[in-house]
């Protein structure tokens, strides 16, 4: 998790889970390499990103003040994932559909805060200057 970016918290029911809106986001890498293939082969002038999907450890202590941040039951989402602002371009580029938005925070406090956090996906995405 970059301290200097500002992060939006999805929040994931167990029906996102099982329905298809959390696979689409596990599996977002892989929809912008036709689009960034095509970009070097025309010599389109690019600037790179990272595009970033961060989650808290498990740690029963830390996640509840979490939810408690967030100002939302654990029951009812049971997954939270932390998407950068790159990320949120992404999945609206290729319509990948995203659970609730609960809210932004910046990295820095967060990780003051939680301390550890983990990594659903972190990859390079390209757009045209």
């Amino acid at each position: 998790m970059n301290p200097n970016e500002t992060y939006i918290a999805v929040g994931y029911t167990h029906a996102d889970i099982n329905g298809g809106p959390h696979a689409a986001l596990a599996n977002m890498n892989l929809l912008p390499v036709q689009k960034m293939r095509t970009m070097k082969q025309r010599g389109d002038k690019f600037v790179r990103r990272v595009c970033e999907i961060c989650f808290l450890q498990p740690e029963a202590e830390a996640e509840k003040a979490l939810y408690q941040m967030l100002g939302v039951n654990e029951n009812y989402y049971p997954l939270v994932y932390f998407l950068n602002q790159t990320a949120l371009s992404v999945a609206a580029d290729f319509k990948v559909p995203l659970a609730a938005k609960l809210g932004a925070y910046r990295g820095k406090d967060l990780l003051k805060r939680f301390g550890g956090f983990g990594t659903l996906l972190h990859f390079p995405v390209f757009y045209g200057e």
